[in-house]
């Protein structure tokens, strides 16, 4: 359908995004596009959680929203790991 066309390419933009700016120097544009992706993930697992249980998937939307929180932990972690020296002093 034309909607997962849309959400196709929403993500195939952030993933370039993110892709490139995986080597940059710490700074305010990368911490903003850790935050950004640490909330789509977050809040995408919460939508799969949130679909899991009032039934519009199966059983394998629990892998869904599984993968989404440990991306969201996963961003926690390199959020936190790659915070410029002045967030960090903050």
């Amino acid at each position: 359908t034309i909607l997962s066309r849309f959400i196709g390419s929403l993500f195939a933009g952030l993933a370039v995004m993110a892709w490139t700016a995986r080597a940059s120097e710490a700074g305010r544009a990368r911490e903003a596009i850790v935050l950004g992706l640490t909330i789509l993930n977050g809040l995408s697992a919460v939508v799969a959680v949130l679909a899991a249980l009032s039934g519009v998937f199966n059983a394998l939307a629990w892998g869904q929203a599984g993968l989404y929180a440990l991306f969201t932990v996963f961003f926690v972690i390199a959020g936190r790991a790659s915070m410029s020296p002045r967030a960090r002093a903050s």
